[in-house]
């Protein structure tokens, strides 16, 4: 042994210490800058590789103080310290592969990924203990020391390359985003993981695993004249000078953000300047415009008042309008449909009677006259019920169902010549449209008979592609259209209805007509 290495083995206590003080260092510059918000993958992995440092850093010393402690008094550590100084250098290798792990292509879809490699990596040193024990059956001192070499082969030199590997990746990232400089320190780092996983673990104990009986720490003495351990404190110092670098990007990219948030903040004040000024524009424009209009809201709202009125009038006489028909409908079930009624009901007590008394020759014949009787009702009943809404509307659609209500109509009025034309509709129209343009109908010639006094009236119904037309036009007198309506007695609010109904479907009603002129009402709605 020549002299360097005389010396750097009778100084070894300070070797342990400074390379422990280095990996201290490492973690706490790391977690110092693994607080910071980044939009860096980097520093969303950093809590790993710090733990590592201060674990690793405690692995050393803890070392150290059981080299000083043989030194001073001879005493050499127990099976117990062994394993937890095993366990704490295992643990800080398991927390550098974490580090590479997380900075992995897709590590941050799967999150949890990261945790479960590592600890498939531990399971793997633990198995190859445990083979080492079941093959070999050494002594517990022998086991420890082969778990020590185990866990450098095993965890800390694919540990090592994949952080390597990551800041590699990294480095990719800081060059994209311009920040070159930090970027060459990142890959010094890598450099320096590298000598210290690669040849720095490589170099370990002698002990029973391949090939540590031969390359060992004794050999890296032999040949270089410096102890392994300097080379790994040396790979460390590096480790954490290049490392301080790196992150120092984080600042600066803070700076950066804090820059452009100062320069967004800037324009949107600038922003919110010239809107306040459009703003302040468009409302100056806005007050002369209420300003011209001020008369015609005025004029609307008289407007609307007055629709409102028309529109509580037409309400209340709509209200009328049907309990008079609920009336009228009672009135003809009570005088034509009750009294047939009871009629029959007499006359089937007649009939038990002729029959109870044998007479089945006068029982016959009230039977006949009793059918008659119900015959009768039925079409008594089936008229008022197609008043209220026809069958054929429903079933047969719109034209058959106007049909047959011209009929009914020209046999009421007699005196009142009637024609009806109509197309063959392309299809049936939707229900509600069938309905108005029915009522409309209806109400038209309802019209027709209680004032126009006309002779002839004429019912068309014709469809074009865009829509459905129905006209019902009549040789009456009239009626001035521009004239105030008397809603009082009811007049006119038949008009108005018509034209609510007509609306509600989005179609259009006209009414021409003027005094001695007679009077045309066309309602049209879309075709759809």
């Amino acid at each position: 042994m020549d002299a360097i290495a005389a010396f750097f083995m009778q100084k070894i206590v300070y070797v342990y210490f400074v390379y422990g003080l280095a990996f201290f260092a490492m973690g706490l510059v790391v977690l110092l800058e693994s607080g910071r918000t980044s939009e860096f993958r980097f520093a969303r992995a950093l809590l790993p590789l710090a733990l590592f440092g201060f674990l690793h850093a405690a692995h050393e010393w803890f070392e150290m103080f059981q080299i000083f402690a043989a030194h001073e008094s001879g005493s050499v550590a127990g099976a117990v310290e062994e394993f937890f100084r095993i366990a704490s250098l295992v643990g800080s290798f398991l927390l550098l592969l974490n580090f590479g792990a997380r900075l992995l292509p897709g590590a941050e879809e799967h999150p949890r990924a990261s945790t479960w490699q590592t600890l498939a990596m531990g399971g793997i040193w633990a198995l190859a203990v445990g083979f080492v024990y079941w093959r070999y059956r050494p002594g517990i001192t022998e086991l420890l020391v082969s778990a020590d070499v185990l866990a450098r082969y095993s965890l800390a030199i694919p540990g090592s390359i994949l952080a390597a590997w990551a800041l590699l990746r990294e480095r990719r990232d800081f060059h994209a985003r311009g920040m070159s400089r930090y970027g060459q320190s990142l890959l010094w780092a890598a450099l320096a993981f590298l000598i210290y996983g690669v040849i720095g673990q490589f170099f370990t104990r002698p002990s029973l695993i391949f090939p540590s009986q031969t390359i060992n720490t004794a050999l890296f003495l032999r040949t270089f004249g410096v102890p392994i351990q300097l080379l790994r404190g040396i790979a460390a110092s590096v480790i954490v000078i290049t490392l301080g670098s790196a992150l120092r990007a984080f600042e600066l990219e803070s700076r950066l953000r804090l820059a452009w948030a100062n320069k967004a903040r800037i324009e949107a004040q600038a922003a919110a300047l010239q809107a306040q000024e459009r703003r302040a524009n468009e409302v100056e424009a806005l007050n002369v415009q209420l300003r011209a209009t001020a008369g015609e809201l005025s004029t609307m709202y008289q407007v609307v008042q007055e629709r409102e009125a028309q529109l509580e009038r037409l309400v209340r006489q709509l209200v009328n309008a049907q309990e008079g028909e609920r009336k009228r409908i009672a009135q003809e079930l009570h005088d034509e449909t009750g009294q047939k009624l009871t009629a029959l009901a007499m006359g089937l007590a007649a009939i038990d009677q002729q029959v109870t008394n044998g007479d089945t020759g006068r029982a016959t014949k009230l039977v006949r006259n009793l059918r008659d009787l119900n015959d009768e009702a039925i079409t008594e009943l089936r008229r008022i019920m197609a008043d209220l809404r026809p069958a054929q509307l429903d079933d047969l659609g719109l034209v058959p169902a106007l049909r047959w209500y011209v009929g009914q109509y020209q046999g009421r009025y007699p005196d009142l010549q009637i024609s009806f034309s109509a197309e063959r509709l392309e299809q049936r129209l939707p229900p509600q449209h069938e309905t108005v343009l029915f009522r409309a109908a209806q109400e038209a010639l309802t019209n027709v008979a209680r004032h126009a006094q006309a002779k002839r009236v004429t019912v068309a119904l014709t469809q074009t592609p865009e829509a459905v037309r129905l006209e019902v036009a009549d040789d009456g007198i009239g009626f001035d259209a521009n004239a105030p309506t008397r809603h009082a007695a009811g007049s006119g609010l038949g008009l108005v209805g018509m034209r609510e109904r007509v609306a509600l479907v989005g179609g259009r009603c006209t009414v021409t007509t003027e005094p001695g002129g007679g009077t045309c009402v066309v309602v049209e709605l879309p075709n759809r």
